[in-house]
């Protein structure tokens, strides 16, 4: 489920550990200035772990995960 987060400039600039920690949450952050907006999108790095709840919500091992 995608999710955005609006904000103006200045609240952004406030808040910048709700806007950072919302956009890793996968929400979309919409930074509203004068002439344009910003686009904020945490992209997760592909060599990290998943998270607990991933994992379980993928459901049982697979070939590739048996050891």
């Amino acid at each position: 489920m995608s999710r955005t987060r609006e904000w103006n400039r200045s609240d952004a600039e406030k808040d910048i550990a709700d806007v950072l920690n919302d956009a890793k949450t996968g929400a979309l952050q919409l930074i509203k200035d004068v002439g344009g907006t910003f686009e904020l999108r945490f992209i997760k790095d592909p060599g990290s772990k998943r998270s607990t709840a991933e994992f379980l919500a993928r459901g049982g091992p697979s070939d590739d995960e048996t050891t």
